[in-house]
């Protein structure tokens, strides 16, 4: 290390770091010198799928291969998870006429805790996105939608799942009796006041309690679409 410092005295703080990251390049030369070693690497092409190849399949999720052309023409692979017998997930952000917005918490074992989200499920029969939404938040909260309106639409995790996610906001959910769950799940609503909700979730979070991320984005972009 000492030597590396000593090489760089000239440099810029930059370039001191990078030298102390990578010191192979400033110990030699030739490799700042020769344009074709430092050239960024062109691109000529819009990255395209060639192939998807199932890997593994179990009830609910199947392990996928993709084959694809990145913009530099080489064909890569990638792996990645998706949903069985589904097409489509929603979420619902619930507004009460009371002044309050609905949450749910149930116990998640990939991570292994309870986590505080939103109404959420899967479009896994025939069915709009829209009316998915609504029967999700009756059957998991007791609450019936009201008006439902889309707010966001985008993946939940891509650098890992093919999961697309649509998000609607209900602006005059009411209570309509209740929960109607499956028999596997365990759902415990919470209900806090929209003033102060951000603060309040994060109160809600302990050592065996996460929040979901996506929460406090949500609950954002569905109080400005209100009003």
């Amino acid at each position: 290390m000492t030597q590396i410092i000593a090489n760089t005295k000239t440099l810029g703080t930059a370039e001191i770091i990078a030298a102390r990251e990578y010191p192979e390049i400033i110990a030699n030369p030739e490799i700042n010198a020769n344009p074709e070693i430092n050239a960024t690497p062109e691109i000529n092409a819009t990255p395209e799928i060639i192939a998807t190849r199932q890997q593994w399949s179990g009830g609910f999720l199947e392990c996928v291969v993709i084959d694809y052309k990145n913009s530099r023409g080489e064909t890569v692979q990638w792996e990645a998870v998706r949903r069985r017998n589904c097409d489509g997930i929603v979420a619902v952000v619930p507004f009460t006429l009371d002044g309050e917005v609905v949450l749910v918490k149930q116990f998640r074992p990939p991570v292994g805790k309870y986590v505080v989200e939103f109404p959420a499920g899967l479009r896994d029969r025939k069915e709009t996105l829209m009316e998915t939404a609504r029967r999700e938040l009756l059957e998991e909260t007791g609450y019936d939608a009201g008006r439902l309106t889309e707010v966001a639409a985008g993946p939940l995790s891509a650098g890992a799942s093919t999961e697309l996610l649509t998000v609607f906001v209900a602006s005059r959910a009411v209570y309509a009796g209740r929960q109607r769950l499956d028999p596997n799940e365990e759902i415990e609503i919470i209900k806090l006041p929209v003033e102060g909700f951000l603060e309040g979730v994060a109160a809600l979070e302990n050592a065996n309690t996460l929040i979901d991320l996506k929460l406090y984005g949500l609950f954002v972009l569905a109080a400005r679409r209100l009003e």
